[in-house]
């Protein structure tokens, strides 16, 4: 009896440290489940987090068009993008000035070839997606009128004026955002005299001055354009063109004539501003 006791005893505490192994075992292979699948997630945290930093879109440039119906307003606008990234990047929304787009065209030309494609991306702000080959660059080119059935945005007539600023905002799959900003000029007018031999007299004449006029960004100022208009007449008397102008015979009133001048200026953008100034003839 005692021998089987004996027996019983040595049995539970084999049975024991084997219970005790198997709970360490399986602890550490618990243990070492973990800290694989958690290291997995840091290096793929860490491989997202690297593509994000190596993800890079360039808007270059934009080519606005006017508006036929309303001078004062653009069109389209015609936005170059280039992707400096080393795989292939997803946009999956854009965005002009805060609005999303439902549709856009997207102009591209095929390298082995030479042909260009013009293509539709449509849908909306989460499902609509533009994919760039690495190193490719493509024109987008958005409409701002909305036509009859489906418009450019989220039912909205957007309006966008020629002397606003154009952003265009591009959000990739990476969880990226990559803004184009253009600013447009800003018109200073300045209407001073100098004495000269005009008319073989010696006159006082005005000189219209436009160089004080400037452009924040990258961009320039390549136009400057005068109107005068005599008295309060709504039609424009006089164009002459140039960032300063000696323009005697622009203003062919007696001394006292009141007269209105614009200045309108474009940059290298298309984007423009316009300045007023009254003046009277000396």
């Amino acid at each position: 009896m005692r021998r089987f006791r004996a027996s019983a005893r040595a049995l539970s505490e084999i049975v024991g440290t084997l219970m005790l192994v198997l709970i360490v075992v399986v602890a550490a292979t618990a243990f070492a489940a973990f800290v694989q699948a958690y290291q997995k997630q840091a290096q793929s945290e860490q491989a997202f987090s690297n593509e994000q930093h190596l993800e890079s879109l360039r808007i270059l440039n934009v080519i606005p068009t006017v508006n036929a119906t309303n001078p004062s307003a653009w069109e389209s606008l015609n936005f170059t993008l280039a992707s400096e990234y080393i795989n292939s990047a997803t946009i999956t929304s854009v965005a002009v000035n805060s609005n999303p787009l439902a549709q856009y065209q997207v102009l591209r030309v095929d390298p082995s070839t030479g042909l260009y494609s013009l293509s539709w991306v449509r849908g909306n702000a989460t499902s609509a997606q533009l994919i760039l080959a690495p190193r490719e660059q493509v024109n987008l080119i958005v409409n701002l009128s909305k036509s009859p059935t489906t418009g450019s945005f989220y039912g909205l007539n957007f309006t966008l004026p020629t002397t606003s600023y154009i952003q265009l905002s591009l959000f990739t799959a990476l969880q990226n955002k990559f803004n184009g900003l253009f600013l447009p000029p800003t018109a200073l007018a300045i209407i001073s005299t100098i004495v000269t031999f005009y008319n073989g007299t010696l006159q006082t004449v005005p000189v219209l001055d436009g160089s004080h006029s400037f452009q924040t960004g990258n961009a320039s100022i390549v136009g400057w354009m005068w109107k005068v208009y005599e008295g309060f007449a709504p039609h424009a008397q006089f164009a002459p063109t140039g960032e300063q102008v000696v323009a005697p015979s622009y203003f062919p009133g007696p001394p006292g004539s009141h007269y209105n001048v614009t200045l309108n200026v474009t940059n290298n953008d298309g984007l423009t501003s316009t300045a007023s100034i009254p003046y009277i003839s000396p």
